[in-house]
């Protein structure tokens, strides 16, 4: 009973230090990262008709007009004036996308976010073995 008692300990260490100190360095990196990207930034854009075809416009944080084309099938079944929103970065307004892009660093993030879990739930683990 005294050597599964201990070999839970030693378990419940390592699993510490294997989930603690990685995960929480997972975290500081995705922070890091995360916030030294300027990001995207949500804005409106209007549905338009030209002689090119349907495209959409809107205007970045320096209110400068941008516009672009929908590829044909996205663009059938629009009428002019329609609302939507649209996602560009702002450190480089020409990269835009029509979806919520995923943001930066999301699954080291999430990674951390677990490994500091179990690390957590391990060190609780061992204490309880400690008073138990």
């Amino acid at each position: 009973m005294e050597n599964q008692s201990q070999l839970w300990g030693v378990i419940t260490e390592v699993l510490t230090w294997v989930g603690l100190v990685p995960g929480i360095l997972l975290i500081l990196v995705a922070w890091i990262i995360r916030t030294s990207q300027l990001g995207w930034t949500a804005t409106d854009a209007v549905v338009f008709v030209s002689g090119e075809g349907i495209g959409y416009r809107w205007h970045d944080q320096e209110y400068e007009i941008r516009e672009d084309l929908f590829s044909f099938r996205e663009g059938k079944d629009l009428v002019p004036g329609t609302e939507f929103t649209l996602y560009y970065n702002r450190r480089d307004p020409d990269q835009y996308s029509l979806t919520e892009p995923v943001p930066p660093a999301h699954s080291l993030r999430i990674l951390g976010w677990v490994l500091t879990g179990i690390g957590a739930a391990a060190a609780v683990a061992g204490f309880v073995l400690i008073f138990v």
